[in-house]
Order: structure tokens, then C-alpha cells, then sequence
């Protein structure tokens, strides 16, 4: 049988599937259901917002950034157009902007959210940025191209120890997000450039317990250390999700995150 046209009706008849094939798990496929109807949902917004305000970020510190119309997850790019993706930063990343940075290393750079964001902040520094994932990496050198920054943003693959011994030097920020791998990246021990380095990292607790108090004590003595909570999000604050079901508006405002992932910056002394 043909899958129906009705993107809806499709969703119906995986729902149904998932039902019938996790009876013995009831919980999981619970999981999955809220999955498909919340992936739906959020598709369904962010197509009306590409329509209302079209590609472009509309708040925060990377306010007019052009960006992707497509991304992997429909979900964060709504967050990311309306500006209010990791929301906690945007008092950091106003802080950044008057330093005096020589160079910018993004590990776990995505699609580019920061890394092209910092090159527009920073039009006179290279960005080196990094992600194992090959499709992240094309995403990021798009958006580098869309932005006109392709110029400045040097795109690679991992970053392991021996690599960032090479970059880590003072005048550098440093931005890591690599899903629970910071706690081997930053090692002083073996990269005692870092000592001279700012960092931001976004620490994943929800992953390797333990490693925000991990981090915040290797940092102690070289750094000032501020640890940033997770925070909430106000849909309404953002004039193309005003009048949205309030279903729509808090599934479209959430990042998915799978526990405490909580954020430091770390400012050499």
C-alpha cells in the first residue's frame, strides 16, 4: 500500500505501528508517540514562520543572521530563527564582543549557529570550526557561504588534544560543545595552552555525571569560573508565535535537551 499524501495521516498510521509494536513497552512507546506528534507540530510552526519572517535570525546577539531553511531537527531551528536558542548565553556572548580576542576554535561547531554567528561578531578573526559529523560540517560551510564569511571559518572534522595543543594560545576563545567529550578535550595537563584561553563550554552532566564540578576544578586556579543554569523560555516574547495553540508555542521554544546541560565561561586571569 501506498503511504498517504496527508502528512498527517502518514504520522497516524506510524503512531499506530509504534502502538502495536512496543505493547511490551508501553513507556517507550509512549516516548516515540510524543516524538512523531511533537515533530509534527513543530514542522507545521516553523513552515508559518518561514513564511512570516523567512530564514533570518530575528533576536539575540546573532540577530540577522542569515540561515538555513532546512536543518536536521525542525525543533531547535525554530528555536535558533527566533533567536532564543541557549537564551542563557546572549549576556556571555555581549560580554565576548568586548574582548579582545586573536582567534575563535568552535568545537562541535553544528550547523554553524556559533561559529558563523561569532565570524559576523568578529569580522577581523579567523574561526576554526569542528565537527565529527560530515553533514554538520556542509551545513556550516553553507551557512559560512550564506553569511559571507566563508573566508574566515576554516571547517574541520574531530578535535582531539593534539589538535587543540596547536590552536590553544592566549587571545583565544574557545567554544565546545561536544556532547560529554569536554572532559577529555579540556585538560590543562594535556593542553597547557588552555590556561590562556577563554571558554565557553556547555557542560553535560546528563551524560557523564559530575563533570560541571569536574570542569569548574581544573579551571579554579587559572580561571574565573561562572557556572549558567539551564532557564526557562516566553514564546510570547516573540511577535510570529503570539496568537499560536500554546501547545504549539512551548514545544516550538523547547531545545530537547536529555538532562542537565548546564554552561561555563571561564575568563583566564
Amino acid at each position: 500500500m501506498n503511504p498517504p499524501d496527508d502528512p498527517y495521516l502518514a504520522a497516524l498510521d506510524r503512531i499506530g505501528k509504534i502502538a502495536q509494536e512496543n505493547r511490551a513497552n508501553p513507556r517507550q512507546a509512549m516516548v516515540q508517540v510524543l516524538q512523531v506528534a511533537i515533530g509534527m507540530r513543530t514542522g507545521a510552526v516553523l513552515a508559518q514562520i518561514l513564511q512570516t519572517v523567512g530564514p533570518v535570525v530575528q533576536t539575540g546577539p546573532f540577530a540577522g543572521m542569515k540561515y538555513h531553511s532546512r536543518a536536521p531537527l525542525p525543533g531547535l531551528l525554530i528555536t535558533k530563527l527566533l533567536g532564543c536558542y541557549e537564551s542563557e548565553l546572549h549576556d556571555v556572548v555581549k560580554e565576548i564582543t568586548g574582548r579582545p580576542y586573536q582567534q575563535i576554535v568552535n568545537v562541535g561547531c553544528g550547523e554553524g549557529y556559533y561559529a558563523v554567528g561569532l565570524a559576523r561578531l568578529f569580522p577581523q578573526l579567523q574561526v576554526h570550526a569542528f565537527d565529527g559529523d560530515a553533514i554538520a560540517r556542509q551545513l556550516c560551510g553553507m551557512l559560512a557561504r550564506l553569511n559571507g564569511v566563508a573566508d574566515r571559518v576554516r571547517i574541520g572534522g574531530l578535535c582531539d588534544v593534539h589538535q587543540l595543543r596547536e590552536l590553544a594560545r592566549p587571545g583565544t576563545l574557545l567554544v565546545v560543545d561536544c556532547e560529554g567529550g569536554e572532559l577529555e578535550l579540556l585538560d590543562p595537563v594535556q593542553v597547557p595552552g588552555l590556561a590562556g584561553c577563554d571558554i565557553l563550554v556547555e557542560l553535560h552532566d546528563c551524560f557523564k555525571p559530575g563533570t560541571s564540578a569536574a570542569i569548574a576544578a581544573r579551571f579554579e586556579r587559572t580561571h574565573d569560573v561562572q557556572l549558567i543554569p539551564q532557564a526557562g523560555r516566553n514564546p510570547n516574547a516573540y511577535p510570529c508565535m503570539r496568537g499560536l495553540h500554546q501547545f504549539d508555542q512551548q514545544v516550538s521554544v523547547c531545545e530537547h535537551r536529555p538532562g542537565p546541560t548546564p554552561w561555563a565561561f571561564m575568563k583566564h586571569r
